[in-house]
């Protein structure tokens, strides 16, 4: 239904664009060599400002691995693909980061693996599914199925709760003061991607 009523428009929308191209053709040699450095002026200037836009995006923490960045970058990436709040990501982020330092763990403390050291003994999946950073950071944000845990998203009042609290909830950390300290990397790394 909504095909057909668009298609109208289109199509008029089509026909006016090339009778006003073909009126706009330039008609000689010296108007066409003028169309042509017209249309790369404009080109030169999207380009350019393209590179201004990404230029403004500051780098990733210096002390951070290109693997790291890259795993930083998948949590963030997971989060906006269910439509994370930016608070959220950067709840996942300050875990990852304390709980892994962003690196794809194959071992940590008892049976925990992957980027936020998530146990399969514990309910968050498999072992080789919780060492991709994808399904870790969709357990982490609560949006996977295959874990008894709750995650981010389904813990009531997380939007309310300081950052380092929300983690723990979810984490269960036996350190649940530690996340406090990574807001601004998490900031950089949010800001960065």
């Amino acid at each position: 239904m909504r095909l057909t009523r668009t298609l109208p428009a289109t199509a008029l929308t089509t026909g006016l664009l090339a009778a006003s191209m073909l009126a706009a053709a330039p008609s000689g040699p010296a108007e066409a060599a003028n169309a042509t450095r017209h249309t790369a002026h404009h080109a030169q200037a999207s380009s350019t400002a393209t590179a201004q836009k990404a230029a403004k995006k500051p780098a990733p923490p210096r002390n951070l691995t290109r693997a790291q960045v890259k795993n930083a970058r998948t949590i963030i990436a997971v989060g906006r693909q269910h439509r994370v709040p930016t608070r959220g990501i950067k709840i996942a982020l300050m875990a990852a980061l304390q709980e892994s330092s962003l690196r794809n763990l194959n071992r940590g403390d008892r049976d925990s693996v992957g980027l936020f050291q998530q146990r399969p003994s514990q309910g968050w999946g498999k072992r080789s599914k919780l060492r991709d950073p994808v399904y870790a950071s969709r357990a982490f944000y609560g949006v996977t199925k295959g874990t008894r845990n709750h995650g981010l998203l389904q813990i009531r009042g997380w939007k309310r709760m300081s950052h380092g609290t929300a983690a723990q909830r979810v984490q269960r950390s036996a350190y649940p003061r530690a996340y406090a300290k990574w807001a601004r990397t998490a900031d950089r790394l949010i800001a960065s991607a």
